[in-house]
């Protein structure tokens, strides 16, 4: 009888810790305004997650919870998200059942390996492997922790059998703030880009060299677009971390890649204090390696937790690598050398397309061969075809990462315009490929009308950049419109329509 009294309260100690723990120290208007005094502003709750294969299907699993002292990532939606059915969704419940809190997320399924150094001549194949499959995909999220919490549930639509679930009695507890006298950084601000670059392996002794090679990325990074035009807009937080995050060169047999203990990253970025969109960890290593994953999904990058983060050496190409994997990992930019025979899979992205025109004029040139596609086309050199180049290319620039980062940052132009359009005439039922900018992410919230009629949207690509559309039945030669909301984009050239 005793023992199991002991192993009840053992149980339950983590949740009478937090609420113990609770203290304004870290006031959240936005989760104050989602969650009211239910959530607690100094504590986050960690979920490392994982994707295993059974019998050939896929099957998610829920590893471990930790509550633990941190700082919850920034919420810029309503606290229940939209179910997307093609992503999984982590579900926050209450004892009833309720969900109190959803997001969708995707599993990282490759790991990016960084280019060779660059020689003396451009490089535009590489002969090591530029992706690695992910054979375990793992996800580590940093949640509100919610006094009402019951449970958290990974589950997606369509999916045959249980969904993973694990009680918040198993959630262990680490390093709960008491009282609200605890030293914290200073509060960063909404409506802000966060970057956190983050030490690996570097003793308090060595964080001297860690703030000289930090500071470095971070002079850099600043010094391009789009963080250049943008700088008021990012803040880069640099965190003397001393915890174990598992780095290591030479992952999977490949000398170039790293690798780090994902749940072990996350928690130190949340235990840090700081606010991340982003993470950038610089091991201290002299070895040439470095990594990280590219982030594939279009929603992947506005949810409260996923592992996108980059990992760079410590040596004279660590800027322009953190520079390149960063343009995977937030980008979804592809590598804009060829892969050779590989054989990987391409996944859409905005810098490699099947045709030159989908570049419009924002493309000087147009090269043959990029990713996994030898037959698609490339735009104007970049650091993502070889360390050399240190700048985006304005495709990169203009169709993603300035989309992206517009969810942090409020894009001030709310204009909709149309850069083209091709081809350029067309029967009725002809598939038109129009870019432009600020265009909705869904097909629902773009009205698109050739000469006032109005077509069908097939799809959004590029972040809201790229429409693909048919041209209607009944329609005349004219201008293109496409409106969203209450903004209205009209093509300068008008588009021919052939009888």
């Amino acid at each position: 009888m005793k023992r199991a009294l002991n192993k009840a309260i053992a149980a339950v100690l983590p949740l009478i810790l937090a609420l113990i723990a609770y203290s304004p120290a870290f006031p959240e208007e936005r989760l104050q305004k989602l969650f009211g005094d239910a959530v607690s502003s100094n504590n986050v709750l960690i979920v490392h997650t994982s994707l295993k294969t059974e019998n050939g299907r896929e099957k998610p699993a829920i590893e471990k919870m930790r509550i633990q002292r941190g700082r919850a990532r920034l919420i810029q939606e309503q606290a229940l998200g939209e179910i997307d059915p093609s992503q999984y969704q982590i579900e926050i419940m209450d004892s009833s059942g309720r969900p109190l809190f959803r997001a969708n997320f995707q599993y990282p399924r490759f790991r990016t390996v960084p280019p060779a150094p660059p020689s003396t001549s451009k490089e535009t194949t590489q002969p090591q492997p530029s992706q690695i499959p992910v054979e375990t995909p793992e996800v580590s999220f940093v949640l509100p922790f919610l006094y009402k919490a019951s449970s958290v549930r990974i589950s997606r639509e369509g999916d045959q059998g249980p969904a993973a679930s694990m009680s918040m009695l198993n959630a262990s507890a680490s390093e709960i703030i008491r009282t609200e006298t605890e030293p914290s950084p200073p509060p960063a601000q909404e409506g802000k880009f966060h970057i956190l670059i983050m030490a690996s392996g570097y003793s308090s002794a060595d964080m001297p060299l860690f703030q000289t090679r930090a500071k470095e990325i971070k002079t850099y990074l600043l010094s391009k677009e789009p963080f250049l035009s943008k700088s008021s807009s990012v803040d880069i937080h640099i965190h003397e971390n001393t915890l174990d995050l598992g780095c290591y060169c030479g992952c999977l047999g490949i000398d170039r890649l790293s690798c780090c203990i994902d749940n072990q990253v996350i928690s130190a970025a949340a235990a840090s204090g700081y606010y991340y969109d982003e993470i950038i960890i610089v091991h201290n290593t002299a070895t040439y390696c470095g990594g990280g994953y590219r982030d594939y999904s279009k929603t992947g990058y506005q949810t409260s937790g996923y592992n996108t983060y980059t990992m760079v050496y410590a040596g004279d190409w660590s800027s322009p690598m953190a520079l390149h994997e960063f343009g995977h990992s937030f980008g979804d930019l592809c590598d804009e050398y060829s892969y050779g025979t590989e054989g990987y899979t391409y996944y859409d992205c905005a810098n490699c397309r099947p045709d030159c025109q989908e570049f419009g004029s924002l493309a000087k040139a147009c090269y043959q061969g990029c990713d996994a596609e030898s037959a698609y086309f490339r735009p104007d050199e970049s650091i993502m075809l070889s360390l050399g180049n240190e700048y985006y290319n304005n495709v990169s620039i203009r169709n993603s990462l300035l989309s992206r980062m517009s969810y942090y940052v409020p894009n001030q132009d709310k204009t909709v315009s149309i850069a083209g359009f091709t081809p350029e005439s067309g029967k009725a039922g002809t598939k038109v490929t129009i870019t432009g900018k600020n265009f909705s992410s869904k097909k629902e919230g773009n009205i698109v009308k050739f000469s006032g009629k109005t077509a069908k949207v097939l799809s959004v690509k590029s972040s809201g950049t790229i429409l693909n559309v048919t041209v209607p039945s009944g329609a005349k030669t004219g201008y293109i419109t496409v409106t969203v909301g209450k903004l209205t984009g009209k093509s300068k050239k008008k588009f021919t329509v052939l009888t």
